[in-house]
């Protein structure tokens, strides 16, 4: 696994810790959601468990949908609202599809991160380009062979990219 890979995985983890930190108590129930299976989200069990002891939270825990299935992703958040999940840390399936189920999450107060929504704020073929590479496993050769561009472009669109992921995640 890249050090850009282990970078990006990370990302959710500490997101979640900032939420740990904000909701910190033993009534508090956290869920770290992703949209199914991946190694990129592997960070996120152990973040929860060291957020549970740090913070002292009722449950922090790293739930997995068997398949990269929308439905299968909101079956799974209905079903911990029910368990008195309260807050959620989720990298949605589909971005759009998930918005009215993240919406009802928030309209229900529980507090909602939603990481992939940064992923449209950048430009398609930069969204693309780390989407392929960070969740589909492709090589930055494969990607400019793809796409038709010179490998130091590849690497500039993923780098431009993922500066602009930073900087959206901090806000």
């Amino acid at each position: 696994m890249s050090r850009l890979t282990k970078l990006l995985g990370c990302v959710g983890a500490l997101l979640f810790s900032g939420l740990a930190v904000a909701y910190a108590d033993p009534s508090t129930k956290i869920a770290l959601v992703p949209g199914g299976p991946h190694p990129y989200f592997a960070s996120w069990a152990q973040a929860g468990a060291d957020a549970k002891k740090d913070f002292n939270l009722g449950a922090a825990d790293y739930k997995v949908p068997e398949q990269w299935q929308l439905a299968d992703q909101n079956n799974l958040l209905e079903s911990l609202v029910t368990q008195g999940y309260n807050g959620f840390l989720l990298f949605p399936g589909d971005p759009v599809g998930s918005v009215s189920t993240v919406q009802e999450l928030t309209d229900s107060g529980a507090p909602v991160i939603a990481l992939a929504g940064c992923l449209k704020e950048l430009e398609a073929r930069h969204s693309a380009a780390i989407r392929a590479a960070f969740l589909d496993g492709a090589t930055y050769e494969e990607l400019a062979a793809r796409m038709k561009v010179p490998l130091g472009t590849m690497k500039s669109w993923i780098r431009r990219g993922l500066l602009k992921l930073r900087a959206c995640l901090e806000q």
